[in-house]
């Protein structure tokens, strides 16, 4: 409710003769007219959700003095309407379970209405963090569908966080943010009138100096607005600045940052140990900014706490699956809120899948290590203890090469122990055996194979090169010189490959088989003499080389045409 706007007439007549006032041609409950001044009002709520369709309104004014009224204005209102409603899904989470291999074509709605009409209307639905090449969304309807079937060994379930959002806008109209009040020493004159200077954002209500908001000041551009208002009392008047600082409204909900949804957890897990760690961000500043972290849902027994400021997760209870089961899924429900007014949140479903701490589970399928024959006494070769998340649970022995290949019962990190030659033993093979210090049923024994790398040793030697003459007529693709090279390095150590540092663009070499021949026409060059040279390198880590200087003399032909010698005239 407040004043829309005020009217003046003027009358050519002076003193009593020309005073006016003002009043409505019909009665209109939702409006009223102040006789003396000419300002309309409104006095109900023009919100038309509730007075039904009519947005256009014609209001009729009479302009009268003591005598006669014979001037009419006519007042033509529209009511625009506002966004009133946020939009809102019919359930804050959906949870939805499928079948291992479940086809694609699943239907999951998710059903997101907004009670505002026209310019607040539901303007549709979009990902906000999703798996991509999983769901279909329709963003009118809000509905998702599967793309793929569902197989439990490529995730254990999925994460989709949706925005359901309008057209219209979010600072609500007509919103009371001050009053100023005047008084008036004539103690006879008891009606005061309130106004604003022109300003599109604010209107005052002339009876009683409430401000109120006429639209949004979202888009305002500075941190103050300064009012200038005025109260009269029919005579006199008086002017007063109004400063007002503007702070920033809580209008964006805090939002998860994508990241893995699904976590694997031993079951022998400390109180205490970090499992999971979830992000979010907010678009507003400062207070509406700052985000909180809590578990709403899905947390048995407190297996689980959340760090408020950091989102960390960390076990808080024992965490022991059935014994007739391999793991036991916890699905947690995660809220992060920010700290605005009102307070906007969000959530996302966590899968915490806890396993049996089984030494079989990454120790079965054996290990493989490689070492150079060079490593020196005591080198670390592997370490066994890495395989298991809580290691201070297991002891380590191993039943062959002890000697060269001891194990550290208590750390299991292997070490050398002996001079290793490759050429000698190249693979060695030995049985470690992981004792469970709790329940020695659980006792597992695994292959370890270490293969000795052979050091590159050499570098390629190549058999005495000639400098070679060709003519330079000779045929593209024609061998120029086959370079014979070899290494006494085994395998890869010994492998060669031949490279030219300059080709003159006329001359190629293999790579494999080190010959150079010629790859474009000789006689398109003006050289005589080409300065060559060879690098050859062998396969080994890092490569050793040799290059050599190698220098090819092109001989030019010279063409002499054909002459006739004792040539007699018939």
């Amino acid at each position: 409710m407040g004043a829309l706007r005020v009217y003046n007439a003027t009358d050519m007549d002076v003193g009593p003769q020309g005073a006016l006032h003002y009043n409505l041609y019909y009665s209109d409950p939702r409006f009223s007219g102040d006789g003396t001044f000419g300002t309309l009002t409104v006095q109900q709520s023009l919100n038309v959700d509730y007075i039904g369709a009519t947005t256009f309104i014609n209001l009729v004014i009479h302009a009268c003095d003591p005598h006669i009224c014979n001037n009419d204005l006519n007042i033509y209102i529209t009511i625009l309407r506002q966004n009133d409603h946020y939009p809102m899904f019919s359930q804050k989470v959906y949870s939805v379970t499928y079948n291992d291999s479940t086809p694609p074509g699943q239907v999951i709605p998710s059903i997101c209405t907004d009670q505002d009409i026209g310019v607040g209307a539901l303007q549709g639905v979009v990902f906000l963090n999703t798996t991509p090449g999983v769901f279909l969304l329709n963003a009118s309807t809000g509905v998702l569908t599967t793309i793929i079937s569902m197989d439990y060994r490529r995730a254990r379930g999925y994460t989709v966080v949706l925005l359901c959002s309008d057209t219209g806008r979010t600072t609500p109209p007509l919103y009371s943010i001050g009053q100023i009040m005047a008084t008036d020493v004539i103690i006879w004159s008891t009606t005061l009138a309130y106004s604003l200077q022109s300003n599109p954002y604010f209107i005052i209500n002339s009876h009683n100096g409430t401000i109120q908001t006429i639209s949004s000041v979202c888009d305002y551009p500075y941190s103050e607005i300064v009012l200038n208002a005025t109260v009269t009392d029919g005579l006199f008047n008086d002017t007063v600045a109004v400063p007002m600082v503007l702070t920033p409204g809580n209008l964006n909900s805090p939002v998860f940052t994508p990241g893995e949804r699904s976590f694997d957890i031993n079951e022998l897990s400390p109180i205490g140990t970090s499992v999971a760690t979830f992000q979010c961000t907010d678009a507003d500043n400062g207070t509406n900014g700052q985000i909180s972290y809590s578990i709403t849902g899905g947390n048995i027994d407190g297996a689980f706490q959340i760090n408020q400021v950091t989102g960390v997760v960390q076990v808080a209870n024992l965490l022991i699956p059935p014994q007739n089961l391999a793991y036991s899924l916890y699905q947690i429900t995660i809220q992060c809120s920010d700290h605005g007014v009102p307070i906007l949140s969000n959530v996302t479903l966590a899968y915490f899948n806890v396993y049996q701490d089984n030494a079989l589970r990454n120790f079965t399928s054996g290990f493989i290590a490689f070492v150079n024959e060079n490593a020196n006494i005591n080198d670390t070769v592997i370490s066994i203890n890495t395989s298991f998340q809580y290691p201070s649970m297991h002891s380590f022995i191993h039943e062959s090469v002890p000697n060269v290949f001891p194990i550290d019962a208590n750390t299991g990190v292997v070490r050398v122990a002996a001079h290793l030659d490759h050429d000698t033993v190249p693979v060695y093979t030995m049985t470690v055996v992981a004792i469970w210090s709790v329940d020695p049923a659980r006792n597992s024994s695994a292959l370890l194979t270490i293969y000795v790398r052979a050091v590159n040793k050499y570098r390629p030697q190549c058999m005495s090169i000639f400098n070679p003459a060709i003519l330079d007529s000779a045929a593209v693709g024609s061998t120029v010189l086959q370079l014979r090279c070899s290494n006494a390095d085994p395998r890869i150590n010994g492998a060669i490959v031949y490279s030219l540092s300059m080709n003159y663009g006329v001359l190629g070499i293999n790579n494999d088989t080190g010959a150079i021949y010629i790859s474009s026409p000789l006689d398109s060059i003006s050289y005589s003499v080409l300065n060559l040279t060879v690098l050859v390198s062998d396969g080994g880590s890092p490569p050793l080389s040799n290059s050599y200087p190698i220098i090819i003399f092109i001989t030019f032909t010279v063409h002499i045409p054909p002459v006739f010698t004792n040539c007699q005239p018939l």
